[in-house]
């Protein structure tokens, strides 16, 4: 199989399985608490919805981006998620804003 960013290339896996999007366990961390998936920002890897949904159906709030620089963040449409850094810069955190206006009401 060739790896490409193009769904219709992959009729036989699920849209979770095509972003790479499921529940890690493992040790103490028990299943549906940990997620992994691929990027729910970048669009050029045609991914990004899935992994939305995906979240959406989780019921997952936080994000946290190992992968990206700030610079690569801020390339990215980012208007539903509300951009957060830990003290060294290290660890983006994302809260999608929909799901927090949805929490305070």
């Amino acid at each position: 199989m060739k790896y490409t960013n193009d769904r219709v290339n992959y009729p036989d896996i699920s849209d979770a399985e095509y972003a790479n999007a499921h529940s890690v366990s493992a040790g103490m961390i028990a299943s549906g608490v940990l997620h992994r998936s691929s990027s729910p920002f970048n669009h050029s890897i045609n991914r990004d919805r899935y992994v939305s949904e995906y979240m959406e159906k989780e019921g997952i709030k936080t994000v946290l981006n190992l992968t990206d620089t700030e610079e690569d963040m801020m390339t990215y449409d980012m208007a539903d998620y509300l951009i957060t850094y830990d003290k060294n810069k290290k660890i983006i955190t994302f809260l999608k804003l929909q799901k927090a206006r949805e929490n305070k009401q």
